[in-house]
């Protein structure tokens, strides 16, 4: 079993590998939270290279970070596998793009032990607004009790899924 965290060298460069279950809730917003701007966020850029019913490649550009991300499973609980991608091989990668790129920015709210990802869709997403929170166990999934400002529980909803609408646009029941 490989590490969640390990650390290899690849010729010169050094790269970051990461081996996961990624336990994760997606809501839609009801409204934002105050002081919400207060907070850290980063620029996203990302693109689809393979999407499957239950597994997707895609390339990310987060601030200057460019990572490779391969995710199999469906629902709340996926396998992640990442790895971090020089400038050329990020290039060559997003010449595999299919759909369009979606562009967001991302900001960290904390709130209690967890930190809200909240996602504000930019481009021909603009208006599409989702929090993402990540959890440690199934068990804390299932004890989380979700802000009022929280709308509706997507997480299960095809149609919300990066790759979703990466092919599709945004779902036409919002």
């Amino acid at each position: 079993r490989v590490p969640r965290r390990w650390y290899c060298c690849g010729g010169r460069s050094r790269k970051k590998f990461f081996n996961k279950m990624e336990i994760e809730k997606k809501y839609l917003l009801k409204e934002l939270p105050e002081n919400l701007y207060a907070y850290p966020s980063q620029a996203i850029e990302q693109g689809y290279i393979i999407i499957t019913e239950k597994e997707e490649l895609r390339i990310r550009k987060r601030g200057e970070a460019l990572s490779l991300t391969f995710k199999r499973g469906s629902g709340t609980t996926r396998h992640e596998v990442e790895i971090d991608l020089t400038k050329e091989e990020y290039d060559l990668f997003e010449q595999e793009v299919i759909g369009e790129p979606i562009y967001k920015q991302r900001l960290n709210y904390p709130y209690g032990e967890h930190t809200i990802e909240i996602d504000i869709y930019k481009g021909s997403m603009e208006g599409l607004v989702v929090a993402e929170v990540e959890f440690p166990s199934p068990q804390s999934m299932d004890v989380f009790s979700p802000p009022t400002w929280f709308g509706e529980d997507v997480s299960s909803m095809k149609e919300f899924k990066n790759k979703a609408l990466a092919l599709q646009g945004i779902p036409a029941s919002l």
